[in-house]
């Protein structure tokens, strides 16, 4: 999930789907069945501009996806604009994550920092594995490149979300520069 304009991004509307206006949607959230509660969708464009909020008909499960019908919205050709924009929620929407638990947002440009102080620079993505996350950590140096870091509790000693700083363990960690 991106964040954009105080909003949290959880679907990106990636192509129509049939004649009647339906519009296909890859979630971009853990728990899609936050769309099934949905009445309303607020829909954003690439730069995070609102575009409209769109009332909900209904969602249904298609796959790994979502459709999606907005009233108001009958076939393919009104429905094809909406391909590429984000459907967005406001934090106040959000979800109460258990202890430990955090927005990829939230991690997303927290400085990296070793347990003796050394800096790593920011985290630019996140690898959703299956068996745990990845945190994509931006290269140091120019000639240095990205470090893969697992976020599992042998590795990651802190985070702190609020001042936007993960302090690892690296010592058991399996790259020749540590």
């Amino acid at each position: 999930m991106a964040q954009a304009s105080g909003a949290v991004r959880i679907g990106l509307i990636v192509k129509t789907h049939g004649v009647r206006g339906e519009v296909l949607v890859k979630p971009l959230t853990d728990d899609a069945s936050r769309f099934d509660v949905l009445t309303q969708a607020t829909v954003e464009d690439q730069g995070g501009q609102v575009e409209d909020v769109y009332e909900i008909e209904y969602a249904r499960r298609h796959k790994d996806r979502l459709l999606l019908k907005f009233k108001g919205c009958s076939s393919a050709n009104e429905a094809v604009r909406l391909k590429g924009r984000y459907i967005t929620i406001s934090e106040e929407e959000l979800v109460t994550l258990p202890a430990d638990s955090y927005f990829v947002f939230d991690i997303l440009g927290c400085e990296v920092v070793g347990l003796s102080g050394e800096v790593f620079c920011s985290v630019t993505d996140v690898l959703q594995t299956g068996g745990n996350d990845v945190y994509v950590v931006a290269p140091v140096g120019e000639e240095g490149s990205e470090i893969l870091i697992p976020a599992v509790k042998s590795v990651v000693k802190d985070v702190s979300i609020n001042i936007k700083r993960i302090v690892v363990d690296l010592s058991g960690y399996a790259d020749e520069r540590y």
